[in-house]
């Protein structure tokens, strides 16, 4: 549930309003950092979460999860929904995106 309520906020840290398709096309290097896959996505994502781990939001993160394995889920379903919520789904391969990405902790549990 939480990282459902902070979808909107991760999304949109330093988002540009400049399409994906865009920032490809000029092969920014935000678009190289993330071999050209969800790129918006990716980079508002490693972003809020480094702003997550800063001390301050300490306590924050106690009450969201309490140990190594919640942690590791609860960033898989922050990966996830945002690249749900804002990339293209349709796509064939889009759900290997969070598996791609090398920043991401990969949650192989139930």
């Amino acid at each position: 549930m939480c990282s459902l309520t902070l979808d909107f906020t991760f999304v949109t840290v330093d988002h540009s309003g400049v399409p994906n398709a865009q920032l490809v096309k000029e092969h920014t290097s935000l678009a190289t950092a993330y071999s050209n896959k969800s790129v918006a996505e990716q980079n508002s994502v490693d972003l809020a979460w480094d702003l997550l781990m800063e001390d301050c939001y300490k306590d924050l993160r106690r009450t969201i999860y309490c140990n190594e394995v919640e942690f590791k889920r609860f960033r898989q379903l922050v990966v996830n929904t945002v690249l749900v919520s804002f990339s293209d789904c349709r796509r064939p391969d889009f759900f290997l995106y969070s598996d791609t990405m090398p920043s991401l902790p990969r949650f192989t549990g139930n």
